[in-house]
């Protein structure tokens, strides 16, 4: 394995056009581990393991790579114009590199690396020779390579410290169904504990900014800010003030378009494949035989509808949160500045600055507002039990699986449940009744409160104290929603990413078997046998039956002679008589036969020829080449003139025949038109 590990990176260097020395080094390396590796295969008590392909590929590339090293060393003699020890190891390479082709045995081909050994040791031989003469010296007298080990063995570690088993997670069927069920009412229950512990919250946070608690208490000279209204601007400046919350409620408008993009182009996907396999329907009626869009993407559109519910909540959720921040914008403002600007920022002597000093309903007031405190401690404690990760479930749906074969969801569950967060319900229960009793103590004494202070009525200060009061408990409210806003929608992206690549994936299925499918039903359509035409009709078979034999076609001159029909009567018709003259005009052709009862056209026959004529001797054949032309004096003969036979002077030629018509061979009889058809 080393070997091979250095074996890339020899490959690397190379493909990379790293330095010729530092590829050669590499190389030599290399040579040598394969080296050591084949002796350690060689020993004797394992070799008999090993197939003969292992040790002859081993022994090729520890010889392979010596070539590689010592062909790049003779590249960079060649560079240092030492041309003798070029050719050394130039010379030795090629060795080396047949020595690894014999023993790979044909297991082992050579890389592109050594492709031009051959052409370079005679390139620097040629230029040895002609030019340099530079003396060779003998190979082994010649300095070994260096050596360049980047592959390196390092301790292995069982188990390693950052190995994460795959499997561990993995569970049957049944069980993956009760842990998805599982973790659904486990989400209900610890959503419901919260929203009591943050309702009844916020009804005692708006109680107590209704009377200007505990503000109201600790304004003794109406001149300074009260220590609460203090603590809450330093915590309130703290988190980040105004530049918090507001780059916290600009950045959910993206977070939902983006998740609203993902479902947009889920439902346009759906939607565009329901639309073609209509189209194809409509087209091919009932050809079209698979399975509509509308039946297989039913689960998938209520998936995609629940998603697109959850992303609508959470909108109205959203504009909520905002038009919360935007009515309370200016008093988390006014929190948000330093102690002098925020004194400056209160009114002065405020209705309640005249407070009797050791009044009874003051100090129980006091007393209340640190029993509200010490309930809101224990609330962050409770929310941080309630999203605290509880003991696995699986052991027990496994232990059900493996006992009774068959896993109880319900009673596990219920059971599972009741174990980790019972007591916690039971202390979100304690604490909103304790609550309700404090809000009603509060109440009695506030009450007392203004009886003795002889105040009935607020003033500017008041008012101010009161919308402080209510600012900073709607910025710890939108921020804690702006959280887990955020955190919802980052949660929400991977699961609508995923349910559009299960989309794409089977929009890409239904797509390639329509393609299919269509193929399928041209080929069917190409290749179905046409209909046979109708029968004819009974007159036209009659008609059909009275029709003749067809007339023979006219004879072609030279051609085979046309089929004879028989005849009822008379001498059969006789051959072409070979004595007697041919038609004139045509001397070297032999008449066209005839068939009884057939007249031809007068111009197919020629005049016979004038008593006394005699035959022309047959032209000799000249090829593809003109016959040569006779010599007539000064004029040529005109066209279709026939050569005259000689008469001796003193002579007459014989008269002409008189014309009798055509020539008729015996037998012949003239032709006889067909009866009327009609």
């Amino acid at each position: 394995m080393l070997a091979q590990a250095q074996e890339v990176f020899v490959y690397k260097a190379y493909k990379d056009k790293i330095k010729t020395l530092v590829v050669a080094k590499l190389a030599m390396q290399c040579a040598d581990l394969y080296s050591e590796a084949l002796s350690n295969m060689q020993v004797g008590s394992i070799r008999s393991q090993w197939d003969k392909g292992w040790l002859s590929t081993v022994a090729a590339k520890s010889h392979y790579f010596h070539a590689v090293a010592q062909h790049h060393m003779g590249i960079v003699a060649q560079s240092n114009k030492s041309f003798g020890e070029a050719v050394a190891r130039m010379k030795k390479a090629q060795e080396l590199l047949k020595d690894a082709e014999r023993k790979g045995e044909g297991n082992f081909k050579t890389y592109e690396i050594t492709s031009t050994i051959r052409r370079d040791y005679e390139a620097v031989v040629k230029d040895n020779n002609f030019i340099y003469n530079d003396r060779v010296p003998d190979f082994g007298t010649l300095e070994p390579p260096g050596k360049a080990s980047l592959a390196k063995t390092i301790q292995f570690q069982s188990p390693a410290s950052n190995f994460l088993d795959l499997f561990v997670n993995l569970v049957s069927l049944p069980v993956s169904r009760a842990l998805s069920a599982y973790n659904a009412k486990k989400e209900e229950l610890v959503s419901g504990e919260l929203e009591k512990i943050r309702t009844a919250s916020s009804n005692l946070n708006e109680m107590l900014a209704n009377k200007n608690l505990p503000a109201a208490i600790e304004d003794v000279s109406g001149d300074e800010v009260p220590e609460s209204i203090k603590e809450k601007s330093e915590q309130l400046r703290s988190q980040g003030g105004i530049d918090a919350i507001e780059e916290k409620i600009y950045s959910l408008p993206e977070l939902l378009q983006r998740n609203r993009e993902i479902l947009d182009e889920t439902q346009r996907m759906l939607d565009e494949e329901e639309r073609e396999d209509r189209n194809m329907k409509d087209r091919f009626n009932e050809k079209w035989k698979r399975t509509s869009s509308s039946n297989l993407t039913e689960s998938i559109r209520n998936e995609v509808a629940k998603f697109q519910g959850i992303v609508e909540t959470a909108t109205k959720a959203d504009m909520t949160v905002k038009q919360k921040f935007e009515s309370h914008r200016s008093s988390i403002i006014t929190l948000g500045k330093d102690e002098q600007d925020l004194e400056s920022s209160i009114p002065k002597a405020g209705a309640m600055a005249t407070i009797i000093s050791g009044s009874q309903s003051v100090h129980q007031l006091r007393q209340l507002m640190e029993d509200v405190k010490t309930l809101k401690a224990e609330r962050e404690v409770l929310e941080k039990q309630l999203k605290e990760p509880v003991t696995d479930i699986t052991p027990k749906f496994l232990d059900a699986l493996k006992t009774i074969g068959d896993v109880d969801e319900e009673a596990i569950s219920e059971a599972h449940l009741r174990t980790e967060y019972g007591k916690l319900q039971e202390q979100v229960s304690e604490s909103v009744e304790r609550q309700t009793d404090l809000e009603k103590r509060i109440e009695v004494t506030y009450a007392q409160f203004q009886r003795e202070t002889q105040q009935h009525g607020t003033s500017a200060r008041d008012n101010t104290l009161k919308e402080l009061a209510t600012g900073f408990d709607v910025y710890q409210e939108i921020m804690n929603n702006l959280q887990e806003g955020s955190q919802f929608y980052n949660n929400l992206t991977p699961l609508l990413v995923k349910l559009q690549s299960k989309v794409s994936d089977f929009v890409f299925a239904r797509t390639t078997e329509k393609d299919d499918l269509l193929k399928e039903l041209q080929r069917t359509i190409v290749q179905a046998p046409t209909t046979q035409p109708p029968a004819n009709p009974q007159y036209q078979q009659a008609q059909d039956s009275k029709k003749g034999p067809p007339r023979p076609l006219p004879p072609t001159p030279g051609g085979p002679p046309p089929p004879q029909a028989p005849t009822s009567g008379g001498p059969p018709p006789q051959p072409y008589p070979t004595n007697a003259p041919p038609p004139h005009g045509y001397y070297n052709q032999p008449p066209p036969p005839q068939a009884p009862g057939y007249m031809p056209p007068h111009q197919g026959y020629r005049q016979p020829p004038p008593q006394g004529y005699q035959q022309p001797p047959p032209q000799p054949y000249y090829g593809h080449q003109p016959p040569p032309q006779p010599y007539y004096g000064h004029q040529p003969p005109p066209t279709g003139y026939a050569p005259q036979p000689y008469y001796p002077p003193g002579t007459v030629p014989p008269p002409q025949q008189p014309y009798a018509g055509y020539y008729q061979p015996p037998g012949y009889q003239p032709y006889q038109p067909p009866p009327n058809r009609r």
